[in-house]
């Protein structure tokens, strides 16, 4: 069975597939059918033919059951939207934890029909779905992939969804895993649609591929192409924030220190930002933006222009749309609850459609500017996405949801330059492609002491899923951050392994956010490892194996660079090569060559750890085989490497005073290195 349905006034009126007017409704549907990119595209118009107004609920595009491929071994990989979870189980499980507080998310994101419409379909009650039922799975990010061994599926919406929250259910039998439902569905939130005027609902796309993972990168492509998003910032963000490590504690005099420790620490190696986070304002009250408290007695001024004088950029965090109580005259909604920190005063989330909204937030911004202001983070933006009775738009002609929350990056961006740092932080991903310089992944990264924390691990390791499964919209689609890296103690070197490779493969912005200060030097080392930035995503190699992807390759003219991170005890780890060829491998943490490889790769990695080992092919030597100056060993860091006269030589451009080591396999075979300290310009060497 295959259909179409929409909500309105309590009940569910099935679509004609042919188009026409719907019957029992004033409505008269139009579909608009089209094909990009492997992917058979479908969009709904609705005309409004009668005399009234009609108020439009949910909107399933597409409804279906009786699909084949679904068994309790078939993979799904579903996208969140936001910081909640995403990445790959089995239709048989079910995503989502009670440590997000699912059940109210579901209450400000899911519309009462679905919800009903879902429990009905899972024969349970609607209490029962919101705690997690096995087999009861949601998409909020608009995008799923089904893999099973004949090939994977795509059912999505075209990215970047404007108007309509978009969601995919893949409701299946908790113990079979057989599909009972599947729907892509938008959700018009209340929209009223008055006589005569016409409404476009997001482009469903759906396609079959070799394997759910190409299918993903393929819809991201055919999505760039429909939507010609434009990247905001193509520059890799290099700085340090305040939350990590002081959270409300944090002064102007300790933000001096840390600025003058970075210089001197780090000298050459693109540190450009200094961003503050809650802790600046009156009583750390949200809306009190411009008053300054006793850590900050003479304001922000004095912030920006104390980071001037050390040669960085200021950067602010600010919760625009959550904000205290009384912040602003009109356009408040109704009490939200308390502020989660002191003093916990009552606040309220604003509608970014109303004008007095729309003042304030261009009166916020253009204070922050004439300061020097140029990199803001601007959190909790995802409440003003709800689409609860909260409130309702101001704006009659924004929907409730994705409308309203595009709109509060639209009145943001109309106040920044081009040169302006838009961090979208508690975000909905796939709402602001094409509007931010970058946009939060996954939940905030913690602090550290994950090795022997098995909670603390979970949560790392949840958050570490949802960035890096995230990889095929990376630096196309939106630039993602996978938070910042935090090395103080208690984390060991094994810990500051992970963190700082986690964020240097991910392709985002690379920013310190602990009292990284306290770390040993061998561990603030590992920062000189990931910059300057490499810019590009790794792309795991096993996205699909298992609850957590655990092998990333980077790919470089030179040599293939594998990311290999294990979460659980020592164990072995597997890797097959792609081809027949024999492969040199260098071990780059530990500075090791392991011999040749061929076929397969089988390193063992200790408990809870990260390796990176660059695999180069063998060729007639000499040859550079790895590097101790990069993650990717050579790619960044090595150019114009080349043969002469039967020796090797080339360019070295690191930071002036960065040491390290370029490993070569001489004509007879022996390993030889050769030590070399960075010029701030190329530095030609040879062996």
């Amino acid at each position: 069975m295959k259909k179409s349905a929409i909500f309105i006034a309590n009940q569910w009126y099935e679509i004609p597939q042919a188009g026409g007017m719907i019957p029992g409704t004033a409505l008269e549907a139009q579909w608009l059918n089209d094909r990009a990119g492997g992917f058979e595209l479908r969009k709904l118009a609705l005309v409004n033919k009668g005399t009234e107004s009609v108020k439009l609920g949910s909107c399933h595009l597409l409804e279906a059951d009786g699909l084949p491929g679904f068994t309790a071994e078939t993979k799904l990989f579903l996208d969140s939207g936001g910081g909640w979870p995403t990445g790959v189980i089995k239709t048989t499980e079910h995503f989502f934890t009670p440590r997000y507080a699912w059940e109210y998310w579901l209450s400000v994101y899911q519309p009462a029909e679905e919800r009903a419409w879902a429990a009905e379909i899972m024969e349970t009650t609607e209490e029962a779905l919101t705690k997690g039922v096995p087999g009861a799975n949601y998409s909020f990010g608009g995008m799923a992939g089904i893999q099973n061994p004949e090939g994977g599926m795509i059912y999505a919406f075209t990215a970047p969804l404007r108007q309509c929250h978009s969601c995919i259910y893949i409701l299946t039998d908790g113990k079979t895993g057989a599909l009972r439902r599947l729907a892509l569905s938008c959700n018009f939130c209340g929209f009223e649609l008055k006589p005569g005027c016409r409404i476009e609902s997001e482009e469903m796309a759906t396609g079959a591929f070799k394997s759910a993972q190409r299918g993903l990168e393929a819809w991201a492509d055919m999505s760039l192409e429909r939507s010609n998003i434009k990247l905001r910032h193509k520059e890799t963000a290099v700085g340090w924030l305040s939350w990590y490590g002081y959270r409300l504690t944090i002064s102007a005099e300790e933000i001096n220190r840390i600025a003058d420790f970075i210089n001197a620490t780090y000298p050459g190696f693109g540190f450009k930002y200094m961003q503050i986070d809650l802790g600046y304002c009156d009583q750390n009250v949200p809306g009190r933006w411009k008053l300054p408290n006793e850590r900050f007695p003479e304001g922000l001024p004095k912030f920006a222009e104390d980071m001037r004088k050390r040669n960085f950029v200021p950067g602010i965090w600010c919760s625009l749309y959550d904000v205290e109580q009384g912040t602003v005259s009109a356009g408040e909604t109704q009490s939200v609850g308390k502020w989660a920190w002191e003093p916990h005063c009552p606040t309220c989330i604003l509608d970014p459609t109303h004008p007095t909204v729309k003042e304030y937030v261009a009166d916020t911004l253009r204070y922050f500017k004439s300061l020097g202001i140029k990199y803001f983070k601007i959190d909790f933006l995802n409440r003003t996405g709800r689409t609860d009775e909260l409130y309702t738009p101001w704006d009659k002609g924004v929907v409730q949801g994705a409308g309203t929350y595009r709109t509060s990056l639209k009145n943001i961006i109309a106040e920044l330059d081009d040169d302006d740092f838009l961090y979208a932080c508690s975000d909905l991903t796939m709402h602001a492609m094409g509007l931010c310089s970058i946009t939060m992944s996954a939940c905030d990264i913690g602090n550290t002491g994950i090795r022997d924390d098995a909670e603390k691990l979970e949560f790392f390791r949840e958050q570490f899923t949802s960035t890096m499964s995230r990889y095929f919209v990376q630096n196309k689609l939106v630039t993602m951050t996978a938070d910042s890296i935090n090395i103080a103690p208690p984390a060991d070197l094994e810990e500051a392994r992970i963190r700082t490779l986690f964020v240097g493969i991910s392709g985002g912005q690379i920013f310190l956010g602990d009292k990284f200060q306290l770390a040993s030097p061998e561990v603030l080392d590992l920062v000189r490892r990931v910059l300057p930035p490499w810019g590009k995503v790794a792309v795991p190699v096993d996205l699909f194996a298992g609850k957590t992807p655990e092998i990333f390759l980077t790919e470089t003219p030179e040599r293939s660079v594998y990311s290999f991170f294990n979460f659980e005890e020592e164990r072995p780890m597997e890797l097959q090569l792609p081809d027949d060829r024999e492969y040199h491998v260098w071990n780059f943490f530990e500075k090791r060559y392991e011999g040749k490889v061929k076929g397969t790769f089988k390193p063992t990695l200790p408990r809870v750890s990260a390796r990176v080992y660059a695999l180069t092919p063998v060729e007639e030597a000499p040859q550079v085989i790895g590097t101790s100056f990069h993650f990717t060993c050579g790619a960044q860091e090595l150019s114009e490497v080349r043969v002469e006269n039967g020796t090797l030589k080339g360019l070295l451009t690191r930071p002036a005073g960065d040491k390290g080591s370029i490993f070569i396999i001489d004509k007879e075979g022996a390993l030889r290195s050769l030590e070399l300290t960075g010029t701030g310009t190329p530095l030609t060497w040879e062996l």
